[in-house]
């Protein structure tokens, strides 16, 4: 078996799945390229509606900040933390405007990050954990 179809017959048997995007797939010397994101989320939505749940991971805060901060071609610290902090705001909203195309907003949805479940959260996220065994973030 090669190695290709190896990847492809794992994928498909996987109900979760975590996708890497570096910088060098989602920007160029430009930025951020768009119809990349536009494609990567149509799959994305693909993959949701087969039934998988989906991890992404994403690079291009800091090339898409560089891009925007044209000025900024230091490679020192400081200069990267501008870039980022910049790019960052504009990689999210890339991704949130591609997921709205495909009537997924909640893909780009950071509203739970640093903030403690809501109830209903806890008791769908405990029936959950109790299936799997692990402990969970609701107190």
């Amino acid at each position: 078996m090669s190695q290709l179809n190896y990847k492809e017959s794992t994928v498909g048997r996987a109900r979760r799945v975590v996708i890497k995007v570096g910088s060098a797939v989602l920007s160029d010397a430009d930025g951020l390229r768009a119809g990349v994101i536009d494609l990567l989320s149509a799959q994305i939505e693909s993959a949701v509606s087969a039934g998988r749940e989906i991890v992404i991971v994403t690079s291009g805060a800091v090339a898409a900040g560089r891009a925007r901060l044209s000025k900024l071609q230091s490679a020192t610290i400081a200069a990267r933390q501008a870039a980022a902090a910049t790019g960052q705001i504009e990689l999210m909203s890339a991704w949130a405007r591609a997921f709205n195309a495909h009537n997924r907003a909640d893909f780009a949805d950071a509203s739970g990050f640093g903030r403690a479940p809501a109830a209903s959260e806890c008791e769908s996220n405990d029936h959950r954990v109790a299936r799997r065994g692990r402990d969970s973030d609701c107190q």
